[in-house]
């Protein structure tokens, strides 16, 4: 990051361009050594979590609970799967061409999936090499591409702070999840009022923290003085936002990305057979399995494998009495099917790429 991105004295004005505030400086390369440690300690964690979620499973009806999931279920899972990549690729675009660069629609697809791929082979490097890959296409800085994919999360995450908002809500209304969580199916009023004074003390207490470390920024030890500048990119990176003109278009790409991820974890439900447990699942249980997944993949596994399988078989067990092992037979369906996209139309989509990429898009 530069010297003017850094400086807690900068002014309003230059948070409305992210290219200040998200161009890091360059990450000093790990050993060699140190690349193969987290990539075997990933593997080790995904073993791990695979371990657990498979613990006294019957691995004979988990195979039947497999067999018997309809075809017809898994063809209409594959393009809601694409689709919800693709609006996150022309989302993408909006962020780029804000800053007055232009990128084919077949480049930053190609990227987008090329990052999933990277992410199966070692935790966190899709992030690296998707815009990495993008820059060299249409000949932009890295660093500055590296910046708008920083923003691209900074909205993802919010919209994620959202969605568990409305996911607690939806866990209080429902008197079988409080009744198996609380032993009752009434929530007591002060637990209410515990979670919103809860909520309004720690709002409070991030705020007095905030300003008081921004204010001694330079008199901070070096570690908490990289955590500030952090939090200005992150609100510098919001600002920034409103200086979009295709906000409407944004707005929109947004919400049909994060639909098409509710939805692949909407769809597995029809596939997954919870007769014996007699479960019915609706959308609002998918949005609370989108929300239980994208806080699991935040540990550093290959690609999510283990993390998934375990916070998502244990959210459907805990949450809504679904057996263990329909939960790990769901999980295993929705993360194979969406492994599969990536896997089969990365390459596709890079040969695509690489052929056409004088198409106007």
């Amino acid at each position: 990051m530069n010297n003017e991105a850094t400086g807690h004295e900068k002014d309003a004005s230059s948070m409305e361009n992210p290219q200040d505030v998200t161009s890091p400086q360059e990450p000093k390369q790990p050993s060699m050594w140190g690349r193969l440690a987290k990539i075997v300690g990933s593997l080790v964690i995904a073993g791990v979590l695979l371990w657990f979620s498979l613990r006294g499973i019957d691995l004979q009806e988990f195979w039947q609970q497999l067999q018997r999931v309809p075809l017809g279920w898994v063809w209409i899972f594959i393009p809601v799967a694409i689709l919800s990549h693709l609006f996150r690729a022309l989302r993408w675009r909006l962020l780029i061409e804000k800053e007055g660069s232009e990128a084919k629609t077949s480049t930053l697809f190609a990227g987008v999936m090329l990052g999933y791929f990277m992410n199966f082979l070692v935790p966190r490097l899709g992030e690296i090499t998707r815009p990495v890959y993008v820059a060299r296409k249409i000949n932009a800085s890295s660093s500055w591409m590296i910046g708008t994919i920083v923003l691209e999360r900074i909205i993802d995450l919010l919209i994620l702070i959202g969605l568990f908002f409305f996911v607690i809500l939806a866990l209080l209304s429902d008197s079988s999840v409080v009744t198996g969580l609380l032993g009752t199916d009434e929530v007591p009023t002060t637990l209410l009022l515990g979670i919103v004074a809860a909520a309004l003390i720690v709002l409070g207490l991030i705020r007095i923290g905030l300003k008081g470390i921004m204010a001694s920024r330079d008199r901070l030890p070096a570690p908490v003085q990289k955590i500030a500048d952090l939090i200005v990119s992150f609100g510098q990176g919001v600002l920034s936002i409103r200086g979009l003109k295709t906000w409407p278009q944004f707005t929109g790409y947004t919400i049909l990305t994060w639909l098409g991820y509710i939805a692949m974890s909407y769809l597995p439900f029809f596939a997954i057979e919870t007769v014996q447990s007699g479960v019915t699942l609706g959308f609002t249980e998918a949005i609370v399995i989108t929300v239980v997944a994208g806080i699991g993949i935040t540990i550093p596994t290959p690609g999510g494998i283990g993390t998934y399988h375990l916070f998502v078989q244990q959210a459907l067990f805990l949450l809504y009495g679904v057996p263990l092992v329909e939960g790990l037979a769901y999980a295993t369906l929705s993360h194979g099917l969406g492994m599969i996209v990536i896997l089969v139309s990365t390459p596709i989509l890079l040969w695509f790429d690489k052929n056409f990429t004088n198409d106007a898009l």
